[in-house]
């Protein structure tokens, strides 16, 4: 996708900038977000645990017992396998390395298909993003670091690594950056970014369903996309840190079979003290203290919930991957098979952005050493190229001219006779964008995705 850097278009501020600018907004768009999508605090640990790698999180999980005595860590010896003098010594190796948005850029670059003097220009301008990811800088500028005539195609590249939204030019741009341009949802999306915030934030949900000519239902759903968007992409790396020396995950061949494992062991068991959390009821006890407690014991409860579905996340996720990595396993790097991250999503049944966050910052530990997971896939976000997604509308619009009335499923199985491999949902989405569902009965498609 490329966001439009002058005036008019999606990405473009200027000419919008006394409604939308983060200066004018009476609040940082961030916690409108938060405030107008009524995040429950639930929801939030559970994304924020999720993009911890396994050194973050025990960090974090130290942290929480410091302040919170409810919580007991029970230690265990680790259960990821391979070789474990082996890994010692590369996890040592690992240490020291800190990561910062510039470092990143440089290594997802160096991960991509594209040539030199176009590399060069991406990285000239990631020296200009800020700690939230945004690049500063009007066009005028930026075209005076690359050039007028590369600035597009480095923008292009820039806005596809992950995270999506780097390179954007405010919070909107940057969650706008992180929907499929080709998702039927995505004006609404716009809409309720660009003019709704505020009425969300107040609670007047039937006056943006309204607004939008949508049901409350369907309002609700897109407030769950945007749920998963990031107003700041960047800032994860605004501190520099640690390299992740803790593996994640694990994966070995053994007796033929791929064995994954999620590194339980270097994320230590957590208990509740049911000494403490029985004060909670306990007569005799001020009430002040049983408040206190009481809300201790939620947030306990809320931490070993994430915790666990982070793990059982990373299972699905690891299991998946190297399912399709057999030659990896057995011949090394040069033999990695790139997936796709939305793909592998509608596999499992989740949204993409889980599998993003379930991928950033992982490592994984191989019987070729300490891999990043995030080197098993291709350019994340990036979606079927031009061609496949021109390929896949053709192919439809020939399969519906024929007979509206097939089913998605029916159209997928056609699809893949013909070399188009795509899941049922996608099937579903491009029939969306067509205009046509299975109720209709004409056979004329309109050329609304040409």
């Amino acid at each position: 996708m490329r966001a439009a850097w002058g005036a008019g278009g999606v990405g473009s501020i200027a000419g919008t900038s006394a409604r939308f600018s983060m200066t004018t907004i009476r609040t940082s768009l961030a916690q409108h977000v938060e405030q107008g999508l009524y995040l429950s605090p639930a929801f939030l640990r559970g994304l924020e645990v999720l993009q911890l790698d396994a050194g973050a999180l025990v960090a974090e999980i130290d942290a929480e017992c410091a302040r919170n005595e409810l919580l007991r860590i029970v230690p265990r010896r680790s259960d990821l396998v391979g070789d474990p003098e082996r890994r010692a010594a590369a996890l040592a190796a690992a240490e020291d390395r800190p990561i910062d948005l510039l470092a990143h850029v440089r290594r997802e670059v160096g991960l991509l298909d594209v040539v030199e003097e176009l590399r060069g220009k991406v990285l000239a301008l990631a020296e200009h993003l800020d700690e939230r990811g945004y690049l500063d800088g009007d066009r005028l500028r930026l075209a005076q670091i690359v050039g007028e005539s590369a600035l597009d195609d480095a923008l292009d590249v820039l806005h596809e690594l992950p995270p999506r939204g780097l390179g954007a030019r405010d919070a909107v741009d940057a969650m706008l950056l992180q929907v499929d341009p080709k998702d039927p949802d995505r004006p609404a999306i716009e809409q309720i970014l660009r003019r709704h915030l505020d009425a969300l934030a107040a609670g007047r949900r039937d006056e943006v369903a309204k607004a939008l000519e949508v049901e409350r239902d369907e309002l609700d759903a897109l407030i769950t996309k945007i749920r998963s968007l990031d107003p700041a992409p960047g800032r994860r790396f605004a501190t520099p840190h640690r390299a992740p020396v803790r593996p994640d995950l694990a994966v070995a061949v053994a007796g033929g079979r791929i064995v994954v494992t999620v590194g339980d062991g270097a994320v230590p068991e957590l208990a509740i003290d049911r000494r403490i959390a029985d004060l909670v009821g306990a007569h005799g006890v001020p009430r002040e203290r049983r408040r206190e407690l009481a809300g201790k014991l939620r947030a306990a409860r809320s931490l070993m919930r994430a915790v666990s579905q982070r793990q059982e996340t990373l299972q699905r996720v690891g299991a998946a991957v190297f399912a399709t990595q057999r030659e990896f396993l057995r011949s090394g790097r040069p033999h990695i098979k790139r997936l796709r991250m939305g793909e592998l999503a509608e596999s499992l049944g989740f949204h993409a952005s889980t599998v993003s966050r379930a991928v950033a910052g992982k490592t994984v530990w191989t019987p070729h050493g300490l891999v990043l997971l995030r080197e098993f896939f291709e350019d994340a976000g990036r979606g079927p190229s031009r061609a496949e997604r021109d390929a896949l509308v053709t192919a439809l619009k020939e399969l519906l001219a024929t007979s509206s009335r097939r089913t998605d499923a029916e159209l997928a199985v056609e699809l893949a006779r013909r070399g188009l491999t795509v899941a049922r949902r996608t099937v579903a989405k491009y029939r969306a964008l067509l205009g046509a569902t299975r109720s209709q009965r004409g056979t004329e498609v309109p050329e609304t995705c040409s």
